[in-house]
């Protein structure tokens, strides 16, 4: 018993500094591997960080450019559309002043009974106006007699009032 006792007990104490050595070599281990982490870690951060910007970057670059084309794109669409409104906007006031002035064409020559109805009233406008100004006329002589008239109405009585003898012999 004593040999297996001293075995046992050598082999523990190889165990047990074998496990304290392989322990304390894990902690190094461990420590070492923590600060080589810790600097890959914040070396794959800051790399990450830097390709992060630079992809940013490059995005609002190509964000820049696409919106640059769009802005070309549409504006371009916008002047064809223009152009185009312009030109339908020309062609349909063309065709109605075609229209407008193809009925004042129309409008302007009419139909025999409409010249022979136009020259009829024609005629009836030309006679009442006649009529109306000989009307006027004899207004204006009729009136002109009766004005002279008085006037020599006026004329006779204003000399027999500047003449009293002429009166004197017209009573005997």
């Amino acid at each position: 018993h004593a040999e297996m006792a001293f075995n046992t007990k050598k082999v523990n104490s190889e165990f047990v500094s074998g496990v304290a050595e392989r322990v304390l070599g894990l902690l190094t281990g461990f420590n070492k591997t923590r600060k080589n982490m810790a600097v890959t870690t914040k070396r794959e951060r800051a790399t990450f960080v830097k390709e992060l910007g630079d992809n940013v970057s490059a995005m609002k670059r190509v964000n820049v450019a696409e919106l640059e084309k769009m802005a070309k794109a549409t504006k371009a669409d916008r002047k064809k559309f223009v152009k185009e409104l312009d030109d339908n906007v020309s062609a349909m006031k063309k065709a109605n002043n075609d229209d407008l002035k193809s009925a004042r064409v129309a409008w302007a020559s009419l139909s025999p009974q409409g010249r022979k109805a136009k020259l009829m009233a024609e005629q009836r406008a030309k006679a009442d106006h006649e009529r109306k100004a000989r009307m006027e006329a004899e207004q204006r002589a009729k009136a002109l007699e009766e004005e002279k008239a008085r006037r020599a109405e006026a004329e006779r009585a204003k000399a027999q009032a500047q003449s009293p003898a002429g009166m004197k012999k017209d009573k005997k």
